[in-house]
């Protein structure tokens, strides 16, 4: 008993580390409390059920479902049948198998909620919690038909128990509407459950946002409805909207900005929302994406975490690509920092932060600090990864680092084994190679080596059409070298077929954009 009484205080310090938002202390000490407690009792199930809790935030879904299943089997040996403790651990199970993208084994856990709602004779407002979570389960992986009746039995319960105005009633009429949208077959119109979901709440307060989504969505259904008239009512009260959030200094959503500046642009309106079109031109979603991954990982992952590692690492990466260089430099040596405090030197990560680590500093010209992180990298790749990607990737970036340098004679060998490691691990004729053959070629005519330039660029010309991986713009791009070869050494002759050829292929790859969009 000395050992579950201290494993007790360990829980409370846990508790309160949540509390706090500290999570990964949180888990650390909810997983210290939980190997003192020897035993897999009720207290114990309970434990680990928070614990489940604190890997779900941090969106650490395979390991809060592994943990959410052991709960259930203690619960079930422990509770009555159907207690509510025993339906709240499907729940979560089922979400976090949801998250995981496991969705056959999330469907079978909310069918299970479901049947222990109703045999439990459940409140109105759990059954109809239920029901909309099946519903919508099965309308995210695109069985519409098989979503309609559970989706309908929850509006029906939402709206008898908390009225149109509520935000249940509101999510479910949403996605009733989304439902028919999506699904023409089922042969309902999703316009009457639009209007509701709009109408229950008013376009101020704590749901603005939402009111806004569908009054867009209402509006776009309008348009492929052919009510032009109706369809501008709606988008000039959105454009209203948006511009009033813009002013008050709150976001609205990416997708419903752009689709309002998209029909302002198609009906001849682009003068009304031009300050709109800007900032949908300076819109950087990618950017936004790994900026709210990068945020959520420091606020709940610990630092010896890979998933904060990798944030990062692709945070790092987009910074280089955006030319913040040194914001770049600082979150890759952050990534390096913390890939080898999680796996050591001979890591792939730490070989393409390194990489990328070398890179920045050649683009910041601190040579020093690009030859410190590309001897490593390079070191390693050869110790450890001589079979796979990252040594050719390194041995081109230390290329590009002695090209940097004027260091012409040690650029020229690096590309040539880079070349030569490419072909070895990927195999030729390969994407890879093709495209390292393509990058060589580039850096010869740079350095005005005119003949070796266009024997590399046509042995990659030659293999193109055997490669299904290399697009019309890249195979452009390639003829498009060649002709700058040429055209540099004095050779007009072929210039003018190449261009036209590649410009041909340009145009193609065009045409083939424009039908997948």
């Amino acid at each position: 008993m000395a050992t579950n009484r201290s494993a007790e205080t360990v829980f409370q310090e846990a508790a309160t580390a949540r509390g706090n938002g500290e999570y990964s202390r949180a888990a650390s000490l909810q997983k210290q409390g939980l190997e003192m407690w020897h035993t897999e009792d009720a207290r114990f199930a309970n434990e680990l059920e928070n614990l489940a809790g604190i890997h779900f935030i941090q969106e650490n879904f395979e390991l809060a479902a592994a943990e959410y299943e052991r709960v259930l089997k203690i619960r079930e040996q422990l509770a009555p049948k159907n207690d509510p403790s025993v339906s709240r651990v499907l729940y979560w199970f089922a979400k976090s198998q949801f998250n995981d993208q496991k969705y056959d084994l999330a469907e079978s856990a909310m069918r299970r909620v479901l049947a222990i709602a109703e045999a439990r004779n459940d409140s109105p407002d759990s059954l109809a919690s239920s029901l909309y979570e099946l519903g919508f389960l099965l309308y995210f992986v695109g069985r519409y038909e098989e979503a309609e009746p559970y989706l309908l039995k929850a509006l029906e319960l939402y709206e008898a128990t908390k009225g149109l105005s509520h935000p249940d009633t509101v999510k479910v009429l949403e996605r009733i509407a989304l439902d028919y949208s999506f699904c023409p077959a089922i042969g309902k119109d999703p316009e009457p459950y639009f209007r509701k979901a709009i109408e229950g709440i008013q376009p101020e307060g704590e749901m603005r946002q939402t009111y806004i989504e569908n009054l867009c969505r209402l509006a776009e259904h309008l348009v492929r409805s052919g009510r032009v008239e109706d369809a501008r009512e709606s988008f000039s009260r959105l454009l209203t909207l948006i511009r009033e959030s813009k002013e008050s200094g709150e976001s609205v959503e990416h997708w419903v900005v752009s689709n309002c500046v998209k029909y302002f642009e198609s009906c001849g309106g682009s003068e009304s929302i031009a300050e709109l079109a800007a900032s949908e031109q300076n819109y950087d979603a990618y950017g936004d994406l790994v900026r709210r991954k990068l945020e959520h990982a420091e606020l709940t992952l610990p630092e010896d975490d890979p998933r904060l590692a990798e944030s990062l690492l692709h945070s790092g990466n987009h910074a280089l690509a955006q030319g913040k260089y040194e914001e770049a430099q600082t979150l890759l040596e952050r990534a390096l920092n913390t890939y080898l405090r999680i796996h050591g030197e001979k890591n792939e990560g730490v070989v393409q932060t390194l990489n990328r680590l070398c890179v920045v500093s050649r683009l910041l010209k601190r040579f020093d600090k690009g030859e410190a992180a590309i001897q490593q990298a390079l070191s390693i790749a050869s110790d450890s990864f001589a079979d796979r990607y990252e040594l050719p990737e390194t041995l081109e970036n230390f290329a590009l680092l002695r090209e940097a340098q004027a260091r012409v004679v040690e650029a020229n060998e690096l590309y040539e084994q880079s070349v030569v490691a490419y072909e070895r691990v990927c195999g030729f004729p390969s994407y890879e190679a093709a495209e390292a053959l393509y990058r060589q070629s580039g850096y010869l005519l740079r350095i005005s080596e005119f003949k070796r330039a266009e024997e590399t660029v046509r042995r990659a010309i030659s293999v193109m059409d055997q490669i299904d991986a290399l697009s019309d713009y890249e195979r452009s791009d390639y003829l498009n070298t060649l002709a700058s070869i040429l055209e540099a050494a004095g050779r007009d002759s072929e210039v003018a077929a190449l261009k036209k050829s590649a410009d041909e292929l340009f145009r193609q790859a065009e045409k083939a954009n424009e039908i997948e969009d």
